[in-house]
């Protein structure tokens, strides 16, 4: 999880020892996730079951995608 600190001042893009740690793990096979801290800790998540969702759909997007489409065609 990211803070505020791993981003350049004022850009939505990570400081350059994030970048290299981020592609330090691409390179060893891990699919590196970001997860704005924010996020994680505001009112939403403090729903149940919320982080969980968040994370699924932050690792598999495409599946929640299809189980989401195959939830409507079931009803």
């Amino acid at each position: 999880m990211w803070g505020k600190d791993a981003y350049t001042n004022g850009v939505s893009q990570l400081s350059g020892e994030q970048q290299l740690k981020k592609r330090h793990l691409e390179m060893l096979g891990y699919n590196v996730v970001g997860i704005n801290s924010s996020m994680w800790n505001s009112m939403y998540m403090a729903e149940q079951n919320a982080k969980t969702d968040y994370l699924q759909k932050k690792i598999w997007p495409s599946a929640t995608d299809r189980n989401t489409e195959h939830r409507h065609k079931g009803a």
